[in-house]
Order: C-alpha cells, then structure tokens, then sequence
C-alpha cells in the first residue's frame, strides 16, 4: 500500500521578528507557511494529483510522524511491494499564500523507512500545477532509504508579488518506499548581517550568516529586509586604550529603499561604531542598539527609528540646520551651529552640548528621568523659546541642571539663562516643563504673556516659564540666571528675588542679594552671572526676577505714581479692619491690592480696589477687611499701573482684642483627601463650602470650642472657598 502524507500547510502572514538577541545567536524570521499535519486528511484548499491509479499522497494519522506519538500526523507516500517506475507524477499542492519579492526557505523533515527509493521534485506555481510558464524550479532529487528524520531545507527566489503554491512530487519509485514528509515551512531570507571590513553598500558584502557568509540578498529594494551591521574590520571590539575600533563606513551613498526594510547597527552588546560622512551616506532607515554609535557628518540623515537607552548618534558640523528624529538614547551634538528638531524628541539616555546651540521652536524636548544635559554652558545650550519646553523628569530630593536660553525679538541673536530645579525630599517625583521668554509683561494667560503690558523697569527682562505636569505634591526650590546685559533700568541685584505671577498679580517677597560668578569665553573675555533662588514653591506658572520693593517695619515708604493724600487703617465697629484712602491724582492707576501681615515683613493681598486711571480729581476709596487677625496686623497699599508696575505705600498697623477679631483656619491645607479641621474665631454657627462656581457643596456646623470638621475626601480634587460668619480661606483638596 502505498500511503503519501502531505503535511497540513496553514499558511498565515507573520510579520518578522526583525531584532538581534545577543552575540551569540541571530535574528528571527517567522514562517510565511506552516503546517504540522493533523487527522486523516489533507487541510482545507489542499489539491492533490496523480499519473498512477493506484499511488497517492495521503494524511495519515499514527507513528510515523516526527512528533513520534500515536495521535500525530504527516504525510505519506508508502508503496509496499517492490518495483520500479519512472515517469510518474504524483503530486499534493498546498493552499495558496502571498509571497514578495526575494528570498525564502522551504525547509521539512523528512525520512524513508524502506529499503527502497523514491526520485522527489519541488516547486513553486501560480496554479496548483506542476504545469505552466510560471513554475519555479526549487529541487529534484532521490529520497533514499533511512529509518531516521531529516531536516531538508532549499533556498527559493520569488520575482514577482504573487499568491503562490508549494508542489511536492513524486517522479520514480524503485523497490519498497515508505516516504514521510512533516513540518513543512516557508520563511522569509530577510535578515543579513556584514562581512567585517566589506563596502556594506555591495551584495557580496551580506549573508544570512552572523559572520556575514551564507545566503547573500537579492536587492536593496526589496521589502522587509533587516541589514545587521555587527561586524567591523576589528572584530567590533575595543582595544587596551578603550578607543574603538575600525569605524564601518561607506564607500558610496547607500539606498535600502525596500518597504518597511532597514538596517540595524550593533547587536546590542559589543560596541561598534558606523561613519556616513558626506556623499558616503544612508538613504533609509536605521535602528540604533546599545553600546552602538552613529557618527552622522553629511547633508543627508538616515530616518531613525528604534534607539537603545545605551545608544550613541553624534551629528556633526555638516548635518542639516534641520533635523529629525522621535526618541534617542544618547546624543552628541558637535555641529558649530543652531539646530532644531521638526518634531517632538525624547532622549532617554544623556544630551551632550560639545559645540551647538538646540533651538525647540514649537517643539519639545523630553529629557526622561535619569537623563541629563551635559557641557552646558554660555555657548551650549538649549533655546526654549516659542510654544517648545524642555521637559524633565526630577524624582524627590534630586537637583537638575538645564542649561536654557532664550531668543531676542530680532529672531537672530540669543541669551544664556540657565534653570535649576531641586525637588525636596519626599516630594511627588514629577515631569517639569521648562521654557524661556525675552520680555517680562503685567499679565499671562495659560503662559501667554498680555504684550499690551510690558514691563519696562526694575527687573531682569525674561519670563521663566515652569510648571508641572501633575498638579500638587512638589516642593521646589528654583533658581534663576542672568547677566548685567539682560536686567531693565532700575534692577538692583543686591536687592532682588524670583517673583510669581498667579491669581493675576504678581507676588511680592523680601529681597537678597545676587550671586555672581564670572566665566572666561573663548575670545578672552569675561562675562558676570547673576543667580537668584527661591524655595518652598509648591505651584507654577511664570516667574521674573525683580528688585523688591519690600520694606521693614519703619522703613522709608517708595513714591507712588499716585499723589496718596492719606491713607487709614482702623478697627471696625462690626468686628473687622476698615481701610481707607485718597488720592489728590492718579497716573495710569489700574488698581490697590490691599496686603496684610502678621510680622510686618510677609504680606499677602486680601482684597483689591479699582483704580482712577488717570485723573487730576481727588479720589477717596474704602475696603474693609471682614476676616482680621487677632492682634496687631499690618496693613499697606500695593498700587498696579496698567503696564504692570507696582509702587507700595507705608504700613499701617492695626490692634484688635480677641473678642474683635475674626479668624478662619483650616489644617491641613491643601488636603490629600484627609479630614480638615476648621477653629473658628468669633461668633458663627455653622461652616459653609462652596466650589468656584458657587454653589454650596458642605454644611457643618460649628461646636462649643469654635471647631468643626470637614470630609475633604467627598469633596474631589479641586479648590473651594470655605465661609464662617463673615469670613473666608481658600482651600486646596488635591
């Protein structure tokens, strides 16, 4: 009996496994066709064809197949009594699958149990046929008699895109045959690896083989294709000095054009270093694996794709102003000139300035946690200018370092005005946002400084933009700098501190003194630094540097623009501070924040008036402060020109008993969802809580000791205000 097994040929589009593991072994290709027979009969789409009558391929089910179980499969040819014929063809084809350009191998296993022989033949047809123009003639040859399992493999070319179909035939028997065909297989040639020391750009130069020997590629065009470059002249290694060795470079423009081709430099763990240096580039694209460097000195750039952590591309001075590219491991920039990115980058290893200026425009730069920027100075740096930041990732009590600048209004020149950012410990680690603005303005919108209202005096002329990408939990320390060549008329540096602009104004704190550091530049110069810190800042949006206007208790008030005739400050009847004053004329006047303190020297505004504008007629205004401290509370004027200005007043100093005074205070605030105790200072019943809408979201009353409670955690994260008689906090629920 003569039995043909033909094995089961699922075939299934893969996509391939296009990586290198290690040193030791080379990258995978999954099947385009599979099959591992199963039960008694040939699969679905399955054409089988014979000559004899009395001879066919079949499926059968029992030992014979390589698993060598009782339940497994494989296809047979079995002829059991002795004879000889030639001439025959019995053939089983599988069903169809799509195959491109290039190289494949067909690979099966198979054995001869009998004493006798059996003459074989392969192809490859459009038609389930071993009929036509189009058959491609894989092998022939005699499956001679064995009782063991053999791997057969043979190398296929495909011309042309096509639904193709795998023909096994039969052409002779001679005596006793018992043929047994299993695990059938076609799997793409596709990933090539160099010859040390070969012009990459040649065919002979590549082989299917890690030592670049083996089955060589057809095409640089062809699709799917991955070219592993892993082998230079020295082995890829590094010598007793660390230097590296023998460089891969080209020897002519190199085109791997193929779609979704490639080529891969390194394998990951031995270092290697490639050179495309003037027309000796690469058109296409390019993976990049650990302890692997990239030098790029030409006009024409590789399309990055995949960059390891430990992975180094180096741009030299003949790149393109222009660059591209998603995400880097390490990056050296050393091109004598300012350079861009055309869309967002993330370097997650280390950004080394040796001789360039990066300009983000539009775009950002992300710096992943553990990521630094090195050899950041007045000549290297990074201009964060536009809707571009820099954003990094600080984990609790970490201090980074970002060497930033920013661009001048001519679009041409650009300043040096470096960040620090030292997140306290037991902070929440954070992404932080990081741009620079020339010009310092009277009010922002979503960072959008209001160019209506320049500021034109007593500052450094630059908005630090810095904020954090999830709201609460940071305690930062920033700091700040500049030069003399930056500051606008009136800024005193012995006298100044970083300022905050929120809640529509910006803040006011008592001044220090500048540190000063002076640098050499390459010309023999010297230029002076100013650097300016403040700490316990736990919100952001734009921040200045200004001389302080702050005085101590009894100090020589500041001239207002405003001609203030008098100013009063007094208990009030109904238990608050009533404030009052008048102005002979006003100059641009937009209006007072009224500011209270506890010790005379840390103000905080607790309310605002509009101004006159301009006017020459005297003009009398009031403003009561219906929640006053207990005590004595100090109270002055801070008086806001249009144009963002601001002058202060003299200090006032108010003393109200116990019984007068109003006092509201919520602990813990902001909340992390905890209970907030409420003490009430003063005669109120009952605790409101409102959300900045207005509407009224709790209700506790108030006990015998002034105390209530409030459930933050059903509140949600947001800000409310929180009412007590006729006095009110903002509270913060993160």
């Amino acid at each position: 009996m003569r039995k043909v097994y033909f094995l089961n040929l699922k075939w299934t589009f893969m996509v391939a496994l296009l990586f290198a593991v290690n040193v030791h072994s080379r990258a995978q290709t999954a099947p385009v066709y599979y099959e591992s027979f199963s039960g008694n009969a040939f699969p679905s789409g399955w054409k089988t064809s014979s000559t004899e009558n009395n001879l066919r391929w079949e499926v059968v089910q029992g030992v014979n197949a390589i698993e060598e179980i009782p339940q497994s499969s494989a296809m047979s040819f079995q002829r059991s009594v002795a004879k000889k014929s030639n001439n025959i063809n019995i053939w089983a084809f599988s069903s169809g699958v799509r195959l491109t350009r290039g190289k494949y191998r067909f690979k099966f296993y198979q054995r001869n149990v009998a004493a006798g022989s059996a003459g074989f033949r392969f192809i490859l047809n459009k038609a389930q046929s071993y009929l036509g123009a189009d058959v491609v003639e894989i092998a022939k040859g005699v499956f001679p008699g064995r009782s063991e399992w053999l791997e057969i493999s043979h190398e296929l070319v495909v011309t042309s895109d096509a639904t193709y179909y795998l023909g096994i035939g039969i052409t002779s028997i001679a005596d006793g045959v018992n043929v047994n065909v299993d695990e059938v297989s076609i799997t793409p040639i596709n990933q090539f690896y160099n010859k040390p020391g070969a012009d990459l750009t040649l065919l002979a130069s590549w082989g299917d083989q890690p030592n670049g020997e083996g089955i060589q590629p057809m095409s640089f065009d062809y699709p799917d294709h991955t070219f592993h470059v892993v082998n230079s002249a020295s082995g890829g290694v590094q010598n007793g000095t660390g230097s590296s060795l023998s460089p891969v470079t080209l020897l002519e423009k190199w085109y791997v054009s193929g779609v979704n081709s490639k080529v891969v430099l390194g394998d990951g763990v031995r270092p290697i270093r490639m050179v495309l240096a003037g027309g000796h580039s690469l058109d296409g694209a390019i993976d990049v694996q650990d302890s692997a460097t990239l030098v790029i000195n030409s006009m024409l750039l590789p399309r990055f794709g995949q960059m390891g952590v430990g992975s180094t591309v180096v741009f030299e001075k003949s790149v393109p102003e222009q660059l591209s590219g998603i995400e880097f491991g390490k990056v050296v920039f050393n091109t004598a000139k300012k350079n861009k990115f055309a869309n967002k980058v993330k370097i997650k290893g280390k950004l080394t300035l040796q001789d360039a200026r990066l300009e983000l425009g539009d775009r950002d730069l992300e710096l992943d946690y553990g990521a630094t920027i090195e050899n950041g100075s007045a000549n290297n740096y990074v201009v964060a200018n536009g809707k571009g930041r820099v954003r990094k990732g600080v984990k609790a009590g970490e201090e980074v370092f970002l060497p930033l600048g920013s661009l001048k209004k001519d679009g041409k020149t650009t300043t040096y005005n470096p960040v620090k950012i030292k997140l306290a410990p037991g902070s929440a680690s954070d992404v932080f946002s990081v741009g620079v603005l020339e010009g310092v303005y009277g009010a922002y919108t979503n960072d959008v400084p209001d160019t209506t209202k320049v500021l034109k005096k007593n500052g450094v002329n630059r908005t630090w933009l810095v904020s954090e990408d999830v709201k609460g939990g940071s305690n930062v320390t920033l700091t700040f700098t500049w030069t003399a060549a930056d500051v606008l008329p009136g800024f005193n540096p012995k006298n100044c501190h970083i300022k905050h602009y929120e809640n529509g104004y910006w803040d006011e704190h008592p001044g220090t003194v500048a540190t000063q550091t002076t640098v050499a530049l390459g010309d023999s110069s010297t230029v002076t630094y100013y650097s300016v810190s403040r700490s316990g800042i736990t919100s952001f949006t734009p921040w200045e540097v200004a001389s302080s206007t702050f005085m101590e208790q009894g100090g020589d008030p500041t001239p207002l623009p405003v001609e203030l005739v008098e100013f009063t400050a007094r208990a009030g009847k109904q238990g608050g501070v009533e404030l009052g004053w008048a102005t002979a004329s006003e100059q641009d006047n937009a209006f007072f924040a009224v500011e209270r303190s506890r010790d005379g020297k840390t103000f905080a505004e607790v309310g605002r008036v509009r101004g006159g504008g301009t006017t020459a007629v005297r003009q009398a205004y009031r403003f009561t402060d219906a929640a006053p401290l207990a005590g004595v509370s100090y109270y002055r004027l801070r008086q806001v020109d249009f144009d963002g200005g601001q002058e202060y007043s003299a200090v006032r100093a108010v003393r109200l008993a116990a019984g007068q005074a109003v006092g509201l205070s919520l602990r813990p605030n902001p909340s992390r969802g905890q209970g907030v105790a409420v003490q009430v200072q003063g005669p109120a019943a009952e605790v409101l809580v409102y959300d900045l809408a207005g509407r009224q979201v709790l209700r506790r009353p108030v006990g015998g000791q002034g105390q209530a409670l409030l459930e933050a955690g059903s509140l949600g994260a947001g800000t409310y205000l929180v009412r007590a008689g006729g006095q009110a906090q903002r509270l913060v629920v993160h």
